[in-house]
Formats: structure tokens, C-alpha cells, sequence
């Protein structure tokens, strides 16, 4: 999807063109985020992928250990849930979900994210714009973690935000949400593999300025 290439893959490249010698850069397919919302086993197999967890297991440990430490009003105040739940569900607007249709994977997504930060004491993270949320959220975690357990060294690093060129690319259809490929619309998003023919058709009956 083109959201995941300028919002994140050309922008490692770009990472890892300028980084230093000394500079380890990690980056990973993080496949238990993948069972957060109900997946299609149909259209998975049909697609002749398998849906293979990571195959790191300390990053779900970790993520349980780093849950207890984790207030669930923090998790509530968190965004990207209903914005990930709205768009699962074909809602209008986040308005249309609340909790209630909430499953604790979703809802301890920024957890497992932290997680995934904090496994490989990360000193600097690129993100987009929504994910400067759960970057902060992960920041927290660390500390209150480092406070619990090490006194006043620090066991985890406070990862920094790297802020990425293309913070955000919106839908086609949506213009107040970002482009995304869990949402149901396919003509929302222009992926990788869309022909030139399918870009145009998409650009064409794309969301435009009502005012104009």
C-alpha cells in the first residue's frame, strides 16, 4: 500500500542509507499485531499466506509483563483503537463504536507495541503521525517499569520520535482518516501491486474539495 511505502519503507531506506557505522537499525514484520482484528482464514489461505505469530516469543513475554504495569485508563485514553475499530466494522465515524465491541487484543495493541520497542532498547523510533500516541505511551511504560525495578538506573532506554517525511497519507474516500488496508473500501487505497489503469480509476473517484 502506498501509505506503508511513503509513511514507512522509503523512509528506512532512507534510514539505513544515512545511518552511521556505529548505528544498528532493527526492523521487523511484526505478526502478532496482525491478530488484533478478526482475520479470514478463507481469504488468508486463498491468498497462500500463513498466519505465523512472531517467531521472537520474548516480545509477547515481554508484553505481559509490561501489561501489568500498564493502567487500563491509560489503554482507554488511547486513539488509534477506535480509529482501527471504526474502520474493521465499516463505520461512519468513530462515533458508531465504543468499547463495548472492544477485544483485549486491540485494546492492549499499544502494549505489545511497547514491547516491541523496548525488547531491543530502542533509542530512536521513525513513526507517523498516529503513532506518536503509542510512542509516548511506550516512554511512560519504560519509566514506570525502570522507577519499579532499577531504582534510579535505567533498564530501558525512553525511545525518541523520528518523525517521518510522509507523516500521513489520507484515504481516497475518507479524507479525515488515514489510508489504510484493513478498511473495507478497496478503492480507499492504492496498494503496491494496483495497474496503472487502477491507480487512475481510484485517483478519479477519489474524495475531493466539496467546496470546489
Amino acid at each position: 500500500m502506498y501509505g506503508n511505502y511513503f509513511g514507512a519503507l522509503a523512509n528506512w531506506v532512507k534510514l539505513q542509507r544515512d545511518a552511521a557505522p556505529e548505528d544498528q537499525l532493527i526492523f521487523s514484520v511484526v505478526g502478532w499485531h496482525a491478530l488484533t482484528l478478526p482475520q479470514d482464514p478463507k481469504t488468508l489461505l486463498a491468498a497462500r499466506m500463513d498466519m505465523l505469530a512472531d517467531h521472537v516469543q520474548n516480545h509477547a513475554e515481554l508484553a505481559w509483563i509490561l501489561s501489568c504495569l500498564t493502567p487500563t485508563g491509560r489503554l482507554k485514553r488511547m486513539t488509534t483503537w477506535k480509529s482501527r475499530l471504526a474502520v474493521s466494522r465499516n463505520a461512519n465515524d468513530e462515533s458508531e463504536v465504543d468499547d463495548s465491541m472492544l477485544n483485549t487484543g486491540l485494546f492492549t495493541y499499544p502494549v505489545l507495541q511497547a514491547a516491541d520497542i523496548l525488547a531491543y532498547k530502542a533509542t530512536h523510533v521513525p513513526v507517523g503521525d498516529d503513532q506518536q500516541q503509542h510512542l509516548e505511551l511506550t516512554r511512560d511504560i519504560a519509566d514506570t517499569f525502570n522507577r519499579a525495578y532499577k531504582g534510579s538506573s535505567q533498564l530501558f532506554a525512553l525511545p525518541e520520535y523520528m518523525t517521518t517525511p510522509s507523516k500521513r497519507i489520507l484515504s481516497l474516500k475518507d479524507p479525515s482518516a488515514k489510508m489504510s488496508k484493513s478498511a473495507l473500501d478497496a478503492n480507499s487505497r492504492i496498494v503496491m501491486t494496483d495497474t496503472p489503469a487502477e491507480i487512475r480509476t481510484k485517483i478519479r473517484g477519489a474524495t475531493t474539495d466539496s467546496i470546489r
